[in-house]
């Protein structure tokens, strides 16, 4: 289910759906304007009334669905198991375009300089007309891309499960290096303090610089990490596979607190 709480006393305003339950959500909400939107388990996009929680709109893939959407101005976008990406209008879940790949898409499509970048389990990184869902390149790696990926620069930055973050022109999609992070990465990267941030599985987080070539080690975790990161003023906040966050100093590298987290 979808709960949605105030964010200054943590109490529940709504849960979606009001009766029975949806099948499992894998990936995040989303929200943009006045409209929340999360893909399920069940194939379907849903988007929602922030405010009350009331049913806008559900568009339906043919497989499930288990990664966050992303939306751009009047475009959300979402992969599915069906192998396919999906643009749709925002105010009714009509289709504007799909691109069809040979993998399920899990992976939080990226949207930069009119492109929208998205992996795919067919083990290529495609770019496409943010237009009409043209192609423009593709770029293979050994495994699946699972994470969304980062731009910077006029580089991309996507990380695979074959244990290497590419990093990718743009425009043309040519390799300016590839980092082997000895770990898969499922994790997206992010951004923070004019560096890429990557966590990898096995639980260590690196800082990534392509001018000169450098990856260098911030923190080991010993606690593996699948979730994606966030940060604020130059700390990065991880969630790790036992429930625990970390609070990092992007810089350093020192643990500045963490926190177990207990469920009932």
């Amino acid at each position: 289910d979808c709960f949605f709480l105030n964010g200054t006393s943590g109490q529940r305003r709504w849960v979606y759906p009001r009766e029975d339950e949806l099948e499992p959500i894998v990936g995040g909400p989303v929200v943009a304007g006045d409209k929340v939107y999360f893909g399920s388990s069940d194939g379907r996009l849903y988007a929602l009334d922030a405010a009350t929680g009331d049913e806008i709109w559900i568009f339906e893939s043919e497989g499930k669905i288990w990664g966050t959407p992303a939306v751009n101005g009047e475009t959300v976008y979402i992969g599915s198991f069906d192998q396919k990406l999906y643009a749709l209008n925002v105010a009714d879940g009509s289709p504007k375009w799909q691109f069809e790949t040979e993998g399920a898409i899990v992976a939080t499509p990226l949207v930069y300089d009119d492109t929208v970048y998205v992996g795919s389990f067919d083990r290529y990184l495609y770019a496409l007309s943010e237009a009409d869902g043209s192609l423009r390149w593709k770029y293979q790696g050994s495994n699946w891309f699972w994470s969304r990926p980062l731009a910077d620069n006029g580089i991309i930055y996507a990380g695979s499960v074959d244990g290497k973050v590419y990093a990718l022109k743009a425009k043309s999609g040519e390799m300016v290096v590839v980092f082997d992070m000895e770990s898969p990465v499922s994790s997206s990267p992010i951004l923070v303090a004019g560096n890429v941030i990557v966590a990898v599985e096995a639980g260590q987080i690196y800082s990534l610089n392509i001018n000169p070539r450098q990856k260098k080690l911030l923190v080991n975790l010993e606690d593996e990490i699948f979730a994606s990161l966030a940060a604020s003023d130059d700390v990065i906040y991880i969630h790790s596979a036992d429930d625990v966050v970390y609070a990092v100093d992007a810089r350093s590298g020192a643990i500045l607190w963490s926190l177990e987290l207990e469920s009932e």
